[in-house]
């Protein structure tokens, strides 16, 4: 959706890494030539398997993005043309998932946009969601220590963050689209009960027929709330 590219014509310094196990990122081999063509069922599995590497590490696909994003700002600091006050992420989809931990783990980004991303881990992992995700989506002992993706949130506070959903990403009028948006209110009222100076936006939207997506619209409202943020 090039937004990268749309926020560099706007002015600012971008960093467009590629996401773990994604693009040039994926498990290939210089052997097996034929890894580098798509295949979404095989990809999966290579996913899942880079996924089990980190998990003998003792670590997880949120701990590694949320490292991976903080060096890209180790990147974008240490260029002089870079305002180091003035640093934001902006990811759709699974990236966007990534944004509250990422914000967490680093304090000098100072705003996060997350198009279609952040879920609640504890409320779809259970048995009756219409949807199974993948095992690697959970936080170990998150539930145990009485924690939640929502705690992550509040910890973000009071910097800025904006989060959207389209109104029917898993369906029209379906009950996990449903879910979605409702858990958006949810997010808020965790990030507001710290207080009443914090910075947090939601949008849901119906451009695109509400789907998984972030249509130009959305994104060009975006862009004027990052401005407003990030001068």
């Amino acid at each position: 959706m090039f937004y990268g590219l749309e926020l560099f014509n706007r002015g600012y310094v971008v960093i467009c890494p590629d996401k773990f196990h994604h693009a040039e990122r994926r498990l290939l081999s210089k052997v097996r030539p034929w890894y580098r063509k798509k295949n979404p069922e095989r990809d999966y599995l290579l996913t899942d398997y880079q996924v089990g590497l980190l998990f003998l590490q003792g670590k997880t696909i949120y701990s590694k993005e949320a490292y991976d994003v903080s060096r890209a700002v180790d990147v974008l600091t240490s260029l002089s043309f870079v305002d180091e006050e003035n640093i934001g992420i902006i990811v759709h989809s699974g990236g966007g998932n990534v944004v509250p931990y990422a914000m967490f783990f680093d304090k000098r980004i100072k705003l996060g946009v997350s198009s279609c991303g952040v879920f609640e881990i504890t409320r779809i992992f259970n048995m009756n969601i219409a949807q199974p995700f993948p095992s690697y989506m959970v936080i170990p002992n998150l539930m145990k220590n009485n924690l939640s993706t929502a705690d992550y949130l509040k910890s973000i506070y009071p910097r800025s963050l904006l989060l959207t959903r389209g109104k029917n990403e898993w369906g029209k009028g379906k009950e996990g689209s449903i879910a979605m948006i409702e858990e958006l209110k949810y997010f808020k009222k965790a990030y507001n009960s710290n207080g009443d100076k914090g910075d947090m936006k939601t949008i849901v939207f119906d451009e695109n027929g509400g789907e998984h997506s972030f249509p130009y619209n959305i994104r060009k409202g975006v862009y004027i709330w990052m401005g407003q943020r990030l001068k």
